[in-house]
C-alpha cells in the first residue's frame, strides 16, 4: 500500500477540522518560548477586519499568511517585513473573504505560529 507524502495543505485541513469547534466565541491567544513571546488575533469571530498582535523578542523577518478551511492560501498581508523587538500590530482587511474558519500563520523563518479565527458575515 502506497502512502501519500506529507503536505502542508493536508496538515492544515486536518488541523482545521480538529480545532474548528474551539473557535466559536473565543479569542485566540498563545504564549511561546521562541522569538515570538505572545500572539493574539481579535476580534474572533470577525466581520471586516482582524488584528494580529505579537510580542517580538528579537529582530526578524516576518511573513503572515491566511489559509481557508481547505488549506488554500487566500491572503498574504505581510511579506518579508523586518520587525524589531517589542509589540507588533497589524490590522488586516478581510472584507473579500467569505464566512468560515481560517488560520493565520506567522512565519519568522525559524518558527511558525498558527492563529485560528472565524469570519461571520
Amino acid at each position: 500500500m502506497k502512502t501519500k507524502p506529507f503536505s502542508f495543505k493536508n496538515f492544515l485541513r486536518v488541523f482545521l477540522f480538529i480545532t474548528c469547534f474551539s473557535l466559536l466565541l473565543m479569542s485566540e491567544e498563545c504564549e511561546e518560548q521562541g522569538s515570538i513571546v505572545k500572539s493574539k488575533i481579535y476580534p474572533n469571530p470577525a466581520r471586516e477586519r482582524i488584528n494580529i498582535q505579537l510580542d517580538i523578542k528579537e529582530e526578524m523577518i516576518l511573513d503572515i499568511s491566511i489559509y481557508d478551511a481547505n488549506g488554500n492560501q487566500v491572503m498574504q498581508p505581510v511579506v518579508q517585513e523586518k520587525v524589531y523587538p517589542g509589540e507588533f500590530n497589524r490590522s488586516i482587511d478581510i472584507n473579500m473573504l467569505s464566512s468560515g474558519a481560517y488560520v493565520a500563520t506567522v512565519n519568522n523563518g525559524k518558527e511558525i505560529e498558527t492563529l485560528k479565527f472565524l469570519i461571520t458575515k
